[in-house]
């Protein structure tokens, strides 16, 4: 019993080998690929589109406001752009 628990423990990583096998990863490869199997249409920034559906899918009640508020909010300033109002930060 002993021996089969030695083996094991000899095929554990340790710290370091850990820490470099993380620096290898290649995380923008690995998030393109779980987007293309859930047919997650993407942009340029997988980490912008990661979080995107992390709200999108949030059930966090206070955060579902603040980005209805976000979007009303946005929405008024654009229907104040086509409308002809000048704000001196855009000139």
């Amino acid at each position: 019993m002993d021996e089969d628990a030695s083996k094991d423990e000899s095929q554990l990583l340790g710290d370091d080998e850990i820490k470099d096998f993380i620096k290898e990863l290649d995380v923008e490869a690995i998030s393109k690929e779980v987007f293309r199997l859930f047919d997650v249409k993407i942009g340029l920034d997988t980490k912008l589109s990661l979080r995107k559906v992390q709200v999108l899918q949030s059930s966090d009640e206070m955060l579902n406001r603040y980005m209805a508020c976000l979007d009303q909010a946005h929405e008024l300033f654009l229907q104040y752009i086509l409308k002809g109002y000048k704000f001196q930060k855009m000139e």
